[in-house]
């Protein structure tokens, strides 16, 4: 309250015309005692009924405590209190100032109202947040536009009790991690003080390496237990192009009070990983072997021996190629069906570096320009392959399948085989495959059939089967279709010659 501020005041007994008086001056907020209060209110009443007389509302501020104890807090932990403020008047309390007296800034005012309703209460927000193991006081100074009582002071202590303490390790160390890999490292994080320890951030420190990552949430504040420990995960993952040695600091803030601010180094060196190569292979044929050869596979930093994995990525339907051996320089393929193979090596080296996978084509072309293959999915079954041109009747003297004198069945010039069919592969039982190929197919239209010829005798005679049309060595068209017993002919597909199109007929006789 200025000190020129003036209130109008009723006095009992006067002419009528209010007195103007000077403010009471600052003096500390009192209790009022009940009866003291009654008779307050008797007075202003009994003004009130002069005639003539004036009386201005006034608001009353009262604290119910004149003194804040904040107790015991963790040293650098922050405690809020409230202050309550209640208007006992009947006008509403402007609240003008708040303010701390301290000799240290350890207490803070969070929040003030700017007024007070009659005959209701506000709070001021206070904190406190002890820098160091010591007691502290100060004195909050609260100016309103009561007359009466325009300050208040109340009286604020607080002690600094425990205090949390940090323990990191000295550093983090990633040796030799494989390029395009990953390696992990836990960075414990242990709480040794009285206090709980309070994590107020955690992060890189700028500069550091961009091969250095978190795997677990850094988000802060978090709290340690005293006593208790926290694991931070971090990564380094080296990848192409990464430089061969990585530096970075982890920097982790706290409410240790003499160790703020620690940071732990982190160190990382990537061992390149090693390079597969496989020769090249060339167009081959089925039934051809051919060799892989993987010796040009090295490793830019010299960690010999290398060992080497070999294996099959793609190959034609039905195939049960597989090379061999598959963990030496070099090995071998057999090309059991015509198609198409993909190569895959990939070699590590001494330390347990692995490569990227190297991978070669080969591609198995029969030398006959067509090519039909039957495969079926039950070993008991015997399954044949028929292929007869269009207007000629299977089983008869120009069926190409694998009854005596019709296995080479003559189909052209009587003096030459070339423009025969073969039946290449005959299997009596098992999977297949049977095979019949057709070095120089005559201009025109064949037909293809799948007999089930027997079933032995299985409890289960039902058999899925598949039959494949490659044309030029490329596949053409795959049909499938289940066979319920035995001496059931599968009326196949027709093929067109010489532009290889076939056409499914899809049915059973």
């Amino acid at each position: 309250m200025k000190s020129g501020r003036r209130i109008l005041r009723a006095i009992p007994g006067g002419p009528g015309a209010p007195a103007s008086v000077p403010a009471a001056p600052l003096r500390r907020a009192r209790r009022l005692s009940v009866p003291a209060l009654l008779a307050s209110l008797m007075l202003v009443a009994a003004a009130a009924c002069g005639e003539g007389e004036t009386v201005t509302a006034q608001p009353q501020i009262e604290l119910p405590a004149l003194a804040v104890d904040f107790g015991d807090v963790p040293v650098l932990n922050r405690k809020s209190l409230e202050v309550e403020v209640r208007n006992l008047g009947r006008a509403p309390l402007l609240i003008e100032e708040v303010a701390l007296e301290s000799a240290a800034s350890v207490f803070t005012v969070e929040s003030v109202p700017e007024s007070v309703g009659p005959g209701e209460s506000g709070t001021i927000g206070l904190a406190f947040e002890p820098p160091r193991l010591e007691s502290f006081e100060a004195l909050l100074r609260i100016r309103s536009d009561d007359a009466a009582s325009p300050l208040v002071e109340v009286s604020v202590t607080g002690r600094g009790f425990t205090v949390g303490r940090i323990e990191v390790p000295a550093a983090l160390e990633f040796p030799d991690v494989c390029e395009g890999t990953g390696e992990l490292r836990r960075l414990k994080v242990r709480s040794t003080g009285t206090a709980d320890l309070v994590l107020e951030r955690i992060g890189f420190a700028e500069g550091s390496s961009p091969e250095f990552g978190f795997l677990t949430s850094t988000r802060t504040p978090v709290t340690v237990p005293a006593g208790k420990e926290l694991l931070i995960t971090l990564r380094y993952a080296p990848g192409a192009g990464s430089p061969a040695a990585a530096e970075g600091v982890v920097v982790i803030e706290s409410t240790d009070p003499d160790r703020r601010k620690v940071e732990v180094p982190l160190s990382g060196t990537m061992n390149r990983a090693p390079v597969a190569v496989v020769g090249e292979l060339p167009i081959s044929a089925p039934g051809a072997t051919v060799t892989l050869d993987g010796s040009a596979s090295s490793d830019p930093d010299g960690h010999a021996p290398l060992t080497f994995a070999w294996s099959l990525q793609a190959s034609p339907i039905g195939s049960t190629a597989r090379p061999s051996p598959g963990d030496a320089p070099q090995a071998e393929l057999s090309l059991d069906l015509p198609g198409e193979y993909v190569v895959q090596l990939q070699v590590e080296d001494a330390l347990g570096c692995r490569s990227p996978p190297a991978f070669a084509e080969v591609l198995a072309k029969p030398a006959e320009k067509l090519v039909v293959e039957l495969v079926w999915d039950k070993h008991e079954s015997d399954l044949d392959l028929h292929l007869v041109p269009e207007g000629e009747e299977f089983f008869g003297p120009h069926d190409c399948y694998f009854a005596e004198g019709n296995m080479q069945p003559n189909w052209g010039d009587p003096g030459s085989s070339d423009d025969d069919p073969v039946l290449a592969r005959d299997a009596l039982t098992g999977f297949g495959p049977e095979i019949i190929t057709y070095a120089e197919p005559a201009p025109g239209r064949y037909r293809v059939m799948a007999h089930f010829y027997s079933d032995h005798r299985a409890s289960d005679p039902t058999t899925m089967a598949t039959v494949r049309v490659y044309v030029f060595g490329a596949l053409r068209s795959e049909l499938r279709r289940e066979l319920p017993r035995q001496r059931v002919q599968w009326m196949v597909a027709s093929i067109d010659w010489p532009s290889g199109a076939v056409t499914p007929i899809d049915t059973l006789e």
